[in-house]
């Protein structure tokens, strides 16, 4: 048996959404040709394919082995293990030349119920996770609605949860209501470029972080 890796606690469930977040708004507002998304392109792509009926693999929905079950609470699977176990997989017949157009299209033509919004059901856990999921899944359960500013290197974005209410259970309030100006534009628009390896960008972001 292998001795238990010490991981330092270092707040990842806020750098990770703050990384990841920020290379939306890049992604979003460039035309060039080369663009790219930076980011947890793992955690948006298992969030896709969790709620949306695009893009995603065929596989196999029954409950995980005892295989994928470690000896502590913590070193168990998740909701999104589904999708990158070693299970075999399919996709649609039809293949398209032109991914990115062919994605946009798809959609577009997406409405309101082909979207799951609501949060996981005691039913489908169970049935997928038949032995329960991995502790770190809730351990920071009471965090999930904070409205702080996240920050991750020079990133720094607002944590909005009531955007997504209905995710965690609740009535969307619609229209939604506007973000209250927690990241002034200025700082938002922080970038590493032109920024010598000891700038002030870390005065910038201090604020942010003993907030």
């Amino acid at each position: 048996m292998h001795p238990r890796i010490f991981v330092p606690l270092w707040s990842w469930g806020s750098a990770v959404p703050a990384a990841t977040y920020r290379g939306l708004c890049d992604a979003c507002s460039k035309d060039e040709s080369n663009a790219m998304f930076q980011g947890c392109a793992l955690l948006l792509q298992l969030w896709s394919y969790e709620r949306l009926a695009v893009g995603r693999p065929i596989v196999d929905h029954r409950g995980y082995e005892a295989q994928y079950y470690g000896q502590h609470d913590d070193d168990g699977p998740t909701m999104g293990t589904l999708w990158v176990c070693p299970r075999e997989r399919t996709w649609a017949n039809e293949q398209a030349r032109r991914t990115y157009p062919s994605f946009v299209v798809a959609l577009d033509r997406l409405v309101a119920e082909d979207v799951i919004w609501e949060p996981y059901s005691a039913a489908a856990v169970g049935s997928r996770v038949p032995y329960g999921l991995s502790s770190l899944c809730t351990s920071n359960e009471t965090l999930w609605y904070t409205t702080a500013s996240l920050v991750y290197d020079i990133y720094i974005e607002p944590h909005c949860p009531h955007r997504a209410m209905r995710q965690f259970g609740y009535a969307q309030q619609f229209p939604v209501p506007r973000v209250i100006d927690r990241v002034t534009p200025q700082d938002h628009r922080l970038s590493r470029l032109g920024q010598p390896c000891l700038g002030t960008w870390v005065t910038k972001v201090e604020p942010y972080v003993q907030a």
